[in-house]
């Protein structure tokens, strides 16, 4: 079995989730035990590619807007600003006997993941300083993760035995 692909997703989707869940359509009558950890850290995958790239607002931010409760209305106006607009996360896929792997790149600035992570660059654990919760379920569902130079693409592989066939 072999299957890859790839879909764009605008900075302003307003309807995440179901996006998403078409790539995951062949998978699920498989029944993988972790398929619904593995939507779960894409979508965070995708919602951090939009928030902290696409929509530059970074993670300190992020924790202020919320904790003043603006954090909803300040998303609105960045994806109404036509600086934003326009910008995409893409999210390409591969889909092996042995493997599923996804790689979310967006058009932000990225961002120094060497600073949240501990120094093994083969496969980052997120230290105590990460902000949010994306980065931790991420880490903690796929089996391997990478990240470019940049900040702005990550790369995630859950090592599974999947069928000849879909």
């Amino acid at each position: 079995m072999h299957q890859q692909g790839e879909i764009t997703i605008s900075a302003i989707e307003k309807n995440l989730a179901k996006k998403l869940r078409n790539l995951f359509a062949p998978l699920k009558k498989l029944h993988i035990p972790a398929l619904t950890s593995i939507e779960m850290a894409l979508y965070e995958a995708v919602e951090n590619g939009i928030e902290h790239g696409c929509l530059e607002i970074g993670f300190q931010l992020k924790r202020m807007l919320i904790e003043y409760k603006y954090y909803d209305k300040e998303l609105r106006r960045r994806q109404g600003n036509p600086r934003f607009i326009k910008r995409n996360v893409v999210v390409s896929y591969i889909y092996t006997e042995d493997s599923i792997q996804f790689d979310v790149k967006d058009e932000g600035k990225g961002f120094d993941w060497k600073e949240r992570f501990q120094n093994d660059e083969d496969n980052p654990t997120p230290t105590l300083n990460v902000s949010g919760s994306g980065l931790t379920i991420i880490t903690t569902v796929f089996d391997s993760i990478t990240f470019n130079k940049v900040g702005n693409e990550i790369k995630m592989i859950k090592y599974c035995k999947l069928p000849e066939e879909l």
